[in-house]
C-alpha cells in the first residue's frame, strides 16, 4: 500500500498529483477480478463518470494501470445535470487478461488504495453539509449509502467526491459498491445517522 507516492494517471489533463487520499470503493474479488468498472449515468442518459477500480496491475495499449488504484473519467460537459438529475450507478467485473480503453473525458484523476472512514456524530457532524450535490442509494450489499459531488467554483470540474455509509451501530465501516438508482437530496442536506445506526464518510480530492 503506497500512501505518499506521487503518481499521475495516464492521460491526466490536470496538474501533478498530490499525495493520494483513501478510497473506499469495492473492486470485487482481488484474485478473480482484474478491474471493476463503475458507470454513473443521469436519468436523462447523459453520463457523469466512469470509475475503474484496479485489483491487479495490467497494461492495455500504451496505458499502465496499477493495482490498488481507482481511475476516474469525468464527463465535465454534463456536470450541470448534478443540479437536477437523479443518477444510476452500475458496475461490470473484468477477469485477468481483459483489455481496457480509457474513455475520452474532460477530467481524469486517480486515487491509491487506502482505508479511511470517519464517523459522523452529534459533535462531529458531516463536514460537507450544504455543499455540492448529494445522492442517496444503496450498495450491492443493500446498505444505505450516499455520494456527494462537489464541483470547483466555476462548475467545470469536480473538486471532491465524498462517500457515506449507514451501518448498524455494531457494524464496521468497509468498502462499498454503489449499485442502482441514486436519488438527489435537498441542496442543504447533511448526512446523519438514524436511531440504531452509525454514519461514516470518506472524502476523495479530485484536483
Amino acid at each position: 500500500m503506497v500512501e505518499n507516492a506521487q503518481f499521475q494517471c495516464s492521460g491526466d489533463k490536470g496538474a501533478a498529483r498530490r499525495s493520494p487520499l483513501p478510497l473506499e470503493v469495492d473492486g470485487g474479488n482481488k484474485t478473480t477480478v482484474q478491474h471493476r468498472l463503475f458507470t454513473m449515468t443521469f436519468v436523462n442518459q447523459a453520463q457523469l463518470a466512469q470509475l475503474a477500480v484496479v485489483n491487479q496491475s495490467f497494461s492495455s495499449g500504451n496505458d499502465q494501470f496499477n493495482a490498488g488504484t481507482e481511475y476516474w473519467y469525468v464527463q465535465t460537459g454534463n456536470l450541470a445535470d448534478l443540479a437536477s438529475q437523479d443518477l444510476s450507478v452500475s458496475f461490470v467485473d473484468f477477469s485477468p487478461g481483459s483489455s481496457f480503453s480509457p474513455p475520452a473525458a474532460g477530467q481524469t484523476f486517480d486515487r491509491h488504495d487506502g482505508n479511511g472512514w470517519t464517523q459522523i456524530t452529534a459533535t462531529s457532524k458531516d463536514p460537507l453539509a450544504k455543499k455540492g450535490a448529494l445522492y442517496k442509494g444503496t450498495s450491492s450489499s443493500g446498505n444505505t449509502i450516499y455520494i456527494r459531488f462537489v464541483t470547483n467554483p466555476s462548475g467545470d470540474a469536480l473538486d471532491s467526491i465524498t462517500w457515506y455509509q449507514l451501518l448498524p451501530t455494531t457494524g464496521t465501516a468497509g468498502r462499498i459498491a454503489p449499485n442502482g438508482t441514486f436519488t438527489r437530496q435537498a441542496s442543504n442536506a447533511g448526512v446523519t445517522a438514524p436511531s440504531g445506526q452509525s454514519a461514516y464518510f470518506s472524502k476523495e480530492d479530485a484536483s
